[in-house]
């Protein structure tokens, strides 16, 4: 609490989206200075005209030590270059992963013991922190291992130790520059049918910060920094493909709508919280690509066919409501707007989020900072 006072005193205003960030903007409603907390720890950033912001509310508690450049914070390595690029990787952390012992002689669909269940637990955690960090390559093993936990076999021990070896052999980083003006929210949305345990579905997005100009151009070529990325298991079984891709779809739509949100608030964008979602449409871009044809075509049909199943129906309704306004006109005609688009499998970086395979194409993007689609059958 007197963080938040002290740091509105500074100059700093709170997030109406996420409440643990805040971002300061001067005359020209540009953004100066950033700060997000995690306990007390503070991570923050600002331009030479936001550096007084930030000395400010730093003079007003004592400081046991800061860095910049190059540090770790909440276990993350942060690296910053000259010209401005920011490296994050989490690889000292996936280093100190052991491996769970496992005698030899044991079947692999023999029960876990308790002894076992707390050595695995802890290996689960820790690769679920690396996965949610900084490694969107091997989060879909770690969802599939945090399901595997109840009802545990040898052969459970076994998988989550080759996470581990895939998750040390494949160190990954995840790049990041900032810019502020013309930008706009590309989200990555894909599912798998039904090859989960009790019949499950699992989902995965990529939320990119994107050059607005290209997105409404239209290209097949973005430039792009990662924002965010998730990959959970779908709650409710879903009887076909369709319903799965469209629940993924709706989820990523709405966790992009957040980002977008945000960045929109730093620009100054957000002048009524009750408005936020509407607000940030009208100012900012957000495609969203999925490798579906049918749920695309759908989407982007100025009279789409009925649907047998009502909630599939209401799913894919509150969809078009991002894509269409009430009289019908497509919300991607102004400067900002929502947009769904198709891609091919080869080229949906989400892919490697819904099924055990080689994220070739994610590391890709990561290492490059750049994303193709391919748009063609």
């Amino acid at each position: 609490m007197r963080l938040d006072g002290e740091a509105k005193a500074a100059g700093f205003t709170p997030s109406k989206i996420y409440p643990s960030f805040y971002f300061c903007l001067n005359e020209k409603k540009k953004t100066v200075a950033v700060l997000t907390t995690h306990v007390d720890d503070l991570l923050f950033s600002s331009l030479p005209e936001g550096n007084h912001v930030v000395e400010k509310l730093l003079s007003r508690f004592e400081i046991g030590s800061a860095e910049k450049g190059n540090f770790r914070y909440c276990g993350k390595q942060f690296t910053q270059d000259k010209y401005g690029e920011v490296t994050i990787e989490v690889a000292d952390n996936t280093r100190k992963i052991r491996k769970v012992k496992i005698k030899e002689g044991r079947k692999a669909t023999d029960p876990v013991k308790h002894d076992d269940l707390t050595p695995l637990r802890s290996v689960i955690g820790s690769l679920s922190w690396v996965a949610r960090q900084g490694r969107p390559d091997i989060q879909y093993l770690v969802s599939r291992l945090q399901t595997s936990v109840k009802g545990a076999t040898v052969e459970t021990l076994k998988e989550a130790n080759r996470v581990v070896t895939i998750a040390q052999s494949t160190m990954s980083e995840v790049k990041l520059v900032f810019q502020q003006d013309g930008i706009g929210v590309l989200t990555f949305s894909d599912a798998s049918f039904c090859n989960e345990a009790g019949y499950k579905s699992q989902q995965g997005r990529v939320h990119f910060i994107a050059d607005a100009r290209e997105m409404k151009k239209g290209t097949s070529a973005y430039r792009v920094y990662p924002l965010a990325f998730n990959s959970t298991t779908i709650k409710r079984v879903c009887r076909a493909t369709l319903q799965a891709e469209t629940c993924s779809l709706q989820a990523a739509l709405e966790a992009g709508d957040r980002v977008r949100a945000l960045l929109c608030e730093m620009k100054g964008g957000i002048t009524v919280a009750s408005q936020w979602d509407e607000q940030a449409r009208t100012h900012m871009p957000h495609l969203c690509v999925s490798d579906c044809r049918s749920l695309v075509d759908y989407v982007n049909s100025n009279v789409p066919a009925k649907t047998q199943d009502k909630r599939l129906g209401i799913e894919l309704a509150s969809i078009r409501q991002s894509v269409w306004n009430e009289q019908n006109e497509r919300t991607w005609n102004g400067p900002g707007g929502d947009k769904i688009e198709w891609t091919a499998t080869a080229t949906m970086p989400a892919d490697c989020l819904t099924k055990s395979m080689k994220p070739t194409y994610l590391l890709k993007i990561l290492r490059e900072a750049w994303v193709g689609l391919q748009q063609t059958r």
